[in-house]
């Protein structure tokens, strides 16, 4: 009897929590640039989801390559531990730093640029990728696509 019991129990918890759905991206926000030089350029955001499970889970990775004018510039990187709860949204911040030379389409456009006049200039900067969340042993790939323009110029 008393197995039966636990056995129930452990039923009714596992289905009572169970994982119903993945969580899913809703939108980047907070995308500008906290650094703009003639050697570096460092641009933060925050990747905004929700979780619609009864059940937190566990931030594993993110795999999220940043394109800026369409050439790869490099991969977000999480800046803080995230705790992601039961039915609502979180936030991961995410930065990337990359060279400005980067934004050029090729080399011989560097010879026809002013590297300051790039820099105070519109750009189309892309997030593309993937964030892995788990939970009770069962991982999520949520994928992250957003794209908006940013102006190049220190807030």
């Amino acid at each position: 009897m008393k197995k039966v019991i636990t056995y129930l129990t452990v039923l009714i918890v596992v289905v009572a929590c169970s994982v119903s759905s993945e969580p899913e991206f809703i939108k980047m926000e907070n995308i500008f640039p906290k650094k703009v030089s003639m050697l570096k350029v460092q641009i933060v955001s925050d990747a905004v989801f929700y979780n619609p499970n009864d059940v937190g889970c566990e931030l594993v990775a993110t795999d999220i390559t940043v394109l800026a004018n369409g050439n790869e510039v490099g991969k977000a990187t999480q800046t803080k531990n995230v705790e992601v709860s039961s039915k609502g949204e979180f936030t991961i911040p995410l930065e990337v730093s990359f060279s400005p030379i980067k934004l050029l389409e090729d080399r011989e456009t560097l010879a026809t640029s002013s590297l300051p006049n790039l820099l105070n200039k519109k750009v189309e900067v892309a997030y593309k990728g993937t964030v892995t969340l788990k939970k009770a042993g069962v991982s999520f790939d949520v994928p992250v696509e957003k794209t908006d323009e940013i102006l190049l110029q220190k807030k």
